[in-house]
């Protein structure tokens, strides 16, 4: 198969080996999963299991490690008990790349009470983590909010990005 996307796509064979090497399995299919601007993702049909593979994009004038931003957010969950982050299955530091179990769903495209309460009970998860110990230590996400016009802002600016999907 690997030979097959190498004449497609060289990118879908790059993630094709480094999702079964993480997977411990063949890669039965391979497809990126589009929409996002952070990372790539990537379905990887294995014989018995799917899963969401995140190749962490490396800018050479952005200094962040994504992933090990991303490896010491989950491990901190994983301490506190937040169960609304899914599980690590396995990851690789240098491939920049982590394994994830696929979660069927669908794109939102017209969000409502629903998607408000559950991003705004994300939200008071995180705040109650603040004080945990270890919290102060976590690297910074990508798009931070460290007061409330930090995140009235945001989600000003992400309230504008799903008005123009809508539209």
């Amino acid at each position: 198969m690997l030979s097959l996307l190498s004449k497609i796509d060289p990118a879908l064979e790059r993630a094709a080996v480094i999702g079964q090497n993480l997977a411990g399995t063949p890669a039965l299919g391979v497809m990126q999963i589009t929409g996002g601007n952070n990372n790539g993702v990537y379905r990887l049909d294995g014989a018995h299991k799917t899963y969401a593979l995140k190749l962490y994009r490396r800018d050479a004038g952005d200094p962040r490690d994504r992933l090990a931003a991303e490896l010491a957010a989950h491990a901190f969950f994983a301490r506190h008990g937040v169960g609304q982050v899914t599980e690590m299955i396995a990851s690789d530091t240098e491939a920049g790349a982590a394994l994830f179990p696929w979660i069927e769903g669908k794109k939102i495209t017209a969000p409502g009470e629903a998607d408000l309460d559950a991003a705004m009970d994300f939200i008071g998860t995180l705040k109650s983590l603040a004080r945990q110990q270890g919290a102060r230590a976590l690297p910074l996400a990508s798009e931070a909010c460290l007061s409330m016009a930090e995140l009235a802002a945001q989600i000003s600016r992400r309230h504008a990005r799903l008005s123009q999907v809508n539209d």
